[in-house]
């Protein structure tokens, strides 16, 4: 997420605001309900709520596998004319957002018990962006008044990052996790329009700042992130009707994302190479879908043990579980 702030250029996404919002929300939300669809008929023992969780699980693209793509392609001047990777990547990654923030919105009502009206739960959703985007603006703030002090590339890389993972511990502390993302990449966006604009003497130190960040990444960051991804895979959960009702519903749910994916795209007048290249960036899962494919799980084991519905829960817990871990398989 910082990385992908960084690297946005702020011009091409201040002249296309729109088709931004459109290609992060409409895949995202066609891919959300095509899953929770599907997954009525492939997994029947899952009820709506819990059908629509899984589809807002399913529904992020990995900034694991996207950001960095992408980054590479801008640095390369691949598209860049017409502002492809920037364009992208603010949509990936606000697709992100609002697949955390939706599944958070689910999650609270599935497990709610009736106790929260609707109104409510839908209204802390918006809450969570906007406090993300002001955190993050914050951030860049507080980054900005001790930029020019820094000696060099390593104290501004340890400045970044020490103020992104405030921002992610601070939104997980008060259950903003979808903020907490978005606050990220507001951050380093909004640094990076900072420094161009104010101290142009030190628009080199955003380059290097990033360049730091890439070798930690490839380093460390990609080995480990995906180490523990493989770490998560329990493959005793899995039988053969669960497996091929969760193929079923991943293929759906990539088949709507793809068709929302490339409408959006073509009637933003990308070639038929442009086009292709956008569906296809907008399939891999996998960070995301490691971090929140055991919450419901954990909660139902914590809070339901013991209880009538218990074994019924579980049951879908592991399901979700189980889809989670294919879509990885299938598409990182």
């Amino acid at each position: 997420m910082l990385r992908a702030g960084l690297g946005l250029d702020f011009g091409v996404l201040r002249s296309n605001p729109r088709f931004v919002a459109t290609l992060a929300a409409v895949p995202c939300f066609a891919e959300a309900c095509t899953v929770a669809v599907a997954s009525r008929w492939a997994l029947p023992f899952l009820s709506s709520g819990w059908s629509l969780l899984l589809g807002f699980l399913l529904a992020d693209v990995s900034p694991a596998v996207t950001t960095p793509l992408l980054l590479d392609l801008q640095a390369r001047g691949l598209g860049a004319e017409r502002g492809i990777p920037s364009l992208l990547l603010a949509a990936a990654n606000l697709n992100s957002v609002l697949a955390i923030v939706g599944y958070g919105v689910v999650f609270g009502g599935v497990f709610s018990g009736g106790g929260r009206p609707a109104w409510q739960t839908v209204g802390l959703g918006g809450l969570e962006l906007l406090c993300g985007a002001g955190a993050g603006w914050l951030g860049a703030a507080a980054c900005l008044s001790v930029w020019r002090t820094a000696r060099d590339g390593a104290d501004r890389h340890g400045l970044l990052v020490g103020g992104a993972t405030v921002l992610l511990l601070a939104s997980q502390r008060v259950d903003m996790a979808g903020g907490g993302c978005l606050a990220v990449m507001v951050m380093g966006l909004t640094l990076r329009e900072g420094v161009l604009s104010r101290m142009p003497a030190e628009a080199g130190s955003v380059a290097e700042a990033d360049c730091v960040l890439r070798a930690g990444w490839a380093s460390f960051g990609a080995p480990v992130i995906f180490g523990l991804l493989g770490a998560s895979m329990d493959t005793s959960l899995l039988s053969a009707p669960l497996v091929a009702g969760s193929f079923v519903v991943i293929v759906c749910g990539l088949a709507g994302r793809a068709v929302a994916c490339w409408l959006c795209v073509r009637s933003h007048g990308w070639s038929a190479a442009e086009q292709l290249f956008g569906v296809v960036t907008w399939c891999p899962k996998a960070t995301v879908q490691a971090a929140l494919s055991s919450v419901a799980l954990d909660y139902v084991a914590e809070h339901l043990a013991g209880l009538p519905e218990y074994g019924a829960e579980m049951e879908r817990a592991e399901a979700l579980l189980t889809c989670a871990v294919l879509s990885i398989m299938v598409t990182a």
